[in-house]
């Protein structure tokens, strides 16, 4: 992600059998694989597969059992990734952590 950044408010609590989810990420199998989606220790990341641009991240922390992400940070650089706003943001990250717990 490079310097253009935006941030978004928001937060998502993650049982600790979602975060295990989301910590085994999803990965790209062909080329209908659009995204890469991963929870590491700092922050839940996801990239586009196919130019390696990190698009959102969020900043991750332990509360309790539980892992809480947000606020959404998202790549600023209109020529990597051009946004609609905030909305359409949340809803993208919202159905790709949904999309990687129905897995």
């Amino acid at each position: 992600m490079g310097d253009s950044r935006i941030e978004v408010e928001y937060e998502r609590t993650l049982s600790p059998d979602s975060a295990a989810k989301l910590r085994a990420g999803v990965w790209p199998q062909d080329m209908d694989d659009r995204w890469v989606v991963c929870l590491d220790e700092f922050a839940l990341q996801m990239w586009r597969s196919w130019t390696g641009h990190c698009i959102f991240r969020l900043p991750a922390r332990q509360q309790g059992e539980c892992t809480v992400v947000g606020p959404i940070v998202v790549n600023g650089d209109r020529a990597t990734y051009q946004r609609s706003g905030d909305e359409e943001d949340i809803r993208v990250v919202d159905a790709m952590i949904d999309r990687t717990l129905d897995r």
